[in-house]
């Protein structure tokens, strides 16, 4: 019998270039060239401020996880709750079509109706009863 190696780790991104995944290689590499390129547009002072600040987004995009999921994933889904409305309106869907027929319903027997008995054939009834 034939023994197959089962994929373990599944999870796990691989790992592109050295120790880093290719999301967190493209997150540095573009807060990279975003740096580099504000460096010819912007004074000095002022692009080691933003330099900081878009280095700092880069890192934290590329290395941070909060309960699991990557920064980025998690800035996205707060953007998201914040654009769409948060009203939930129930809509009724459509009923799912079943494949199996339907069994088949119960025969109904036509009921019969109670007879009334008016108050004097009940007194009637209950003195006969009570003479036996």
């Amino acid at each position: 019998m034939a023994t197959f190696q089962v994929p373990q780790f599944i999870d796990i991104e691989d790992k592109i270039i050295g120790p880093l995944t290719l999301k967190q290689f493209m997150f540095l590499a573009g807060a990279g060239i975003i740096i580099f390129i504000l460096y010819s547009v912007l004074q000095f002072w002022l692009w080691i401020i933003v330099s900081i600040v878009i280095a700092g987004a880069g890192l934290g995009f590329a290395f941070v996880k909060i309960n699991g999921q990557p920064l980025f994933k998690v800035v996205i889904n707060g953007l998201k709750y914040l654009i769409r409305p948060r009203l939930y309106v129930w809509q009724r869907g459509q009923a799912k079509k079943s494949i199996a027929p339907k069994p088949a319903e119960p025969k109904k027997e036509p009921v019969k109706e109670k007879k009334r008995i008016s108050q004097e054939e009940l007194e009637e009834l209950a003195k006969k009863l009570d003479n036996e």
